[in-house]
């Protein structure tokens, strides 16, 4: 299935790292199980645990929660009133040179491109620290890691990897992202994709102090790109 066959339907979603701690409260939405049960009410998607939890409504004790790996599609609508999408998608990553499974958010979707995003599963390591004040002791910490991958997909279902960033937790802190982005793997691909737009678009995240590291830069990039394309420049 092509992603494009959606394209325009598709809102932009801006998301810093505190938004998302909104995951964890129910939001109205619907949920479509890889067996095609429909299910419609709130969800509340916890995108660190992977898990998607499904009430019909705030009255119901009747509370469903499934993995990532058994839905085929998600929405619903945050706080801020954004439409969030994410569909269970194969295609092939450039990367590692086969066909993978993932489950995806649709960052932005346009005529001839969209911008996804998937987040690998938790990894947590434990450690003990030895000190010596007040008194001999030793503690364990918990260092969790999560990667988020964003790709470019074309028309033809062509996946090129953007960027990975990896966000931490340690002990009780919420996750973070290391230096508050990640590594651009390839520059290329903004001029590739935006085309005779990506000169105005530069000077706007320039103007805007907008960083194409991270996830907010990205987002805003795409947003003021879908306005000149709209405006017909």
């Amino acid at each position: 299935m092509l992603l494009f066959m959606l394209n325009g339907v598709f809102g932009g979603m801006a998301q810093n790292l505190q938004e998302l701690q909104k995951n964890l409260r129910w939001n109205e939405g619907n949920v479509t199980l890889n067996t095609e049960e429909y299910f419609f009410g709130e969800v509340r998607y916890d995108e660190i645990q992977g898990i998607v939890s499904f009430r019909s409504d705030n009255k119901s004790d009747d509370k469903q929660s499934f993995q990532t790996s058994e839905i085929l599609k998600l929405e619903y609508r945050d706080l801020d009133g954004r439409l969030r999408t994410f569909y269970s998608l194969a295609f092939t990553h450039d990367e590692i040179g086969r066909e993978e499974i993932c489950f995806y958010e649709v960052i932005k979707a346009f005529e001839n491109f969209s911008v996804l995003s998937t987040r690998d599963e938790q990894s947590t390591n434990r450690t003990q620290v030895f000190s010596v004040v007040p008194m001999p002791s030793a503690i364990t910490i918990a260092r969790s890691l999560q990667h988020e991958r964003i790709y470019f997909l074309d028309h033809t279902g062509k996946s090129e990897l953007y960027t990975t960033i990896v966000y931490e937790k340690i002990k009780g802190n919420f996750f973070r992202a290391q230096g508050d982005g990640g590594k651009i793997l390839n520059e290329n691909l903004f001029p590739k994709y935006l085309g005779k737009h990506w000169l105005t678009v530069k000077r706007y995240v320039r103007e805007n102090r907008l960083r194409l590291n991270n996830r907010e830069g990205i987002v805003g990039a795409l947003e003021y790109y879908a306005v000149l394309i709209r405006a017909g420049q």
